[in-house]
């Protein structure tokens, strides 16, 4: 895939983000959720899980976590405000590195550094993802998803 592709996926996401958190608030009622991501069975740090709205209410919110050692996540709308509408969602990953595997530097984005996706393409793509999640009005606060990259 064309680096300004994924490149594109990653702003346009970003820009949606910051839009959303720009609102002051959220319009309809957020549940928790919360999981465990590995890869090939190992926890991995660093991957950003999206959950992309399929159903329900709230579709310019755009869930997101970031995996801590332990492969753990919990999805947050805004820097404030933490879980995800009720509904239907693609569950995308995304963990973008510098060519050789290390973490990109502190300041800088995917884009300056010369960043790549580690995850393959059919987990960043709400079309072809095979993770899909219905939230309910109790929550998930036991997703656990495990990617194949073999």
């Amino acid at each position: 895939m064309p680096k300004f592709i994924c490149l594109g996926s990653l702003t346009l996401a970003a820009f949606i983000v910051s839009f959303a958190g720009c609102s002051g608030g959220t319009d309809v009622e957020l549940v928790p959720v919360s999981g465990t991501v590995t890869v090939d069975g190992k926890p991995t740090e660093g991957i950003t899980v999206t959950l992309f709205r399929q159903s329900g209410e709230g579709k310019r919110l755009i869930p997101q976590g970031q995996t801590d050692a332990e492969g753990k996540f919990t999805t947050k709308v805004s820097p404030t405000e933490s879980g995800a509408p009720v509904g239907q969602y693609a569950v995308l990953f995304e963990r973008w590195t510098l060519p050789d595997g290390s973490p990109i530097p502190e300041g800088q984005t995917p884009a300056d550094s010369g960043a790549v996706n580690q995850i393959p393409q059919r987990y960043t793509d709400p079309s072809t993802s095979p993770e899909t999640v219905t939230i309910a009005a109790d929550g998930a606060d036991n997703l656990s998803f495990d990617l194949k990259l073999k």
